[in-house]
């Protein structure tokens, strides 16, 4: 028996195309973007957010917002809560959070001095409190 497969194997292609877009958008995007799960651990990053928090990935993998608090700040110069981060704001909540102002200190910059306030344009939820970015 003889089977066509060509219609399956353009869809697989189009999947497989459609995914490379996306891998390239995420790998030269300039705004950062760090993933994180239902319950705040950071599962992913882009590089942009590597060079914009001055850690690699593979350090801040499987930390939260919690933990990392050492290295923000808010706008008045006083450290910045973890659990009031934008991320783990919409993880409580439910909603989308915007406008959250949070310094964060670059630490191979020299101290204080690599400081740069961001604004949080993200994170959203998606698929009900399964991820926020």
């Amino acid at each position: 028996m003889v089977q066509d497969i060509s219609k399956q194997r353009r869809v697989e292609d189009a999947v497989r195309a459609r995914k490379q877009r996306h891998r390239l958008l995420a790998d030269t995007m300039l705004h950062g973007v760090v993933y994180q799960d239902a319950q705040g651990r950071i599962v992913e990053m882009d590089p942009a957010a590597e060079r914009i928090l001055g850690k690699t990935r593979e350090g801040l993998v499987g930390s939260d917002s919690v933990a990392e608090e050492h290295d923000t700040l808010r706008e008045d110069g006083s450290t910045f809560p973890g659990h009031a981060d934008a991320a783990m704001l919409a993880l409580r909540t439910g909603l989308q959070v915007r406008g959250v102002v949070m310094g964060v200190c670059i630490r191979s910059v020299g101290k204080g001095a690599g400081c740069a306030s961001t604004r949080h344009l993200w994170p959203c939820l998606r698929h009900r409190q399964n991820r926020v970015w």
